[in-house]
């Protein structure tokens, strides 16, 4: 009895970690599958709360509440250690308990957890909210995710990146029209994108960026989801752009494209698509493709000329033309062929005009910038209307790149 009895409120200190503090209220709470392996709170329990115990656990109140153990990797280490003694459909209703009593609290514990002892998580592969556990479980376990997939591809643990990623379509199946839930996994695929990317895991990074657009297709109308989306396809393009890796570049930016013509009004989806566009252009232009270079600059524009534009487009519209006259200055001749053969300088005067004659308010000094440095680049022939449309006055020229 003595050994059962101790056992049980190890049990409860397990829990009381993992929620970081437990009352017998929460105790009260918790589901019959819990209480069978805790101190029962009733004068008929045959293991009851008990108070000299609980005291020694470290409470500062043994008559109403246990305190989680202290510091967090002892305290992690030892609800592992209580975790494997107990059955998987045990530690499941902890789980499932925890986050549905605490949901924050217990969702910090788990990030803690995957993050100190990640070669854990294989052999503790049941440690989720079950289907029974409810919706505030499911939804405050998938919140963690993304910071331990973002932890996992820093450390380059992919396998466990991807273990954690199927934990959060398990957990979403079981929750399958709600957007929320499916919000949370798409977070989570955007920051494994961009891990597989960066570390050019390029078989997991095809996986990822598939099931992220899998996912938006659950949800076609729903523009959250969608810029989630977009934003993986901006991580993408970035590590696709800078190694060279031109067919999936080009896939990304095409897919982009479509998804931002799927929600053609919506300001912060076309933001980031600009934001996609800006590392397109400065990477195509790098690397001197100068075909791709064209096609991104004429895509920007037509994203500007498709949405209403606030404050924050209008600066982004003008890093992309300020970082496509950088490229064309730094690597192409006046004399060159290509540069002769392409038509975006000319294209990027019309739309800086076309913007200064509509939208005044945003007319400040990067705006005379790029307009003067377009002007006196000799890439163009400035007439003097269009002189006098801009109306630089005294604006300094942008520097040699």
């Amino acid at each position: 009895d003595h050994a059962t009895l101790l056992e049980a409120h190890e049990n409860l200190l397990a829990l009381a970690t993992l929620m970081r503090g437990i009352t017998r209220e929460h105790l009260s709470m918790c589901s019959p599958e819990t209480q069978n392996e805790l101190p029962g709170l009733s004068i008929s329990s045959s293991i009851r709360w008990n108070k000299t115990l609980i005291d020694r656990m470290g409470s500062h109140d043994a008559d109403t509440a246990l305190q989680g153990l202290e510091p967090d990797l002892l305290g992690e280490y030892f609800f592992f250690q209580v975790f494997s003694r107990i059955s998987a459909s045990a530690v499941t209703s902890f789980i499932a308990d925890a986050f549905s009593l605490k949901p924050d609290q217990s969702a910090l514990s788990l990030f803690l957890v995957l993050r100190d002892y990640p070669e854990k998580l294989a052999a503790y592969n049941y440690m989720q909210p079950g289907h029974s556990a409810g919706r505030t479980a499911s939804f405050a376990w998938m919140r963690v995710l993304k910071d331990v997939v973002s932890h996992l591809g820093d450390d380059g643990n992919f396998d466990q990146l991807e273990l954690v990623l199927a934990k959060a379509a398990a957990i979403h199946s079981n929750f399958p029209g709600d957007a929320a839930i499916a919000l949370q996994e798409m977070e989570a695929l955007t920051n494994g994108v961009n891990q597989t990317g960066e570390h050019q895991d390029w078989a997991r990074f095809d996986r990822l960026v598939q099931r992220a657009g899998a996912l938006q297709g659950v949800f076609p109308g729903d523009a959250a989801i969608a810029l989630e989306e977009m934003k993986a396809l901006t991580n993408g393009v970035s590590d696709t752009g800078e190694h060279q890796d031109w067919a999936r570049f080009d896939r990304l930016v095409q897919r982009a494209g479509a998804l931002q013509g799927v929600f053609p009004g919506d300001a912060a989806i076309a933001f980031e698509e600009m934001r996609a566009l800006f590392i397109g252009v400065s990477q195509t232009g790098k690397h001197q493709d100068w075909e791709r270079f064209e096609r991104i600059m004429l895509r920007s524009i037509q994203v500007v000329q498709s949405i209403t534009m606030g404050p924050e487009h209008f600066d982004l519209f003008f890093k992309i033309l300020i970082g496509g006259y950088v490229q064309i200055r730094k690597h192409l001749p006046k004399e060159s062929h290509e540069l002769k053969d392409m038509i975006g300088s000319i294209l990027m005067a019309e739309a800086v005009l076309e913007i200064l004659v509509q939208t005044d308010e945003h007319s400040h000094w990067g705006v005379a910038v790029i307009a003067d440095a377009l002007i006196s680049s000799d890439y163009l022939k400035a007439s003097d209307a269009f002189e006098a449309k801009i109306k630089l006055g005294d604006i300094p020229t942008l520097p040699d790149a």
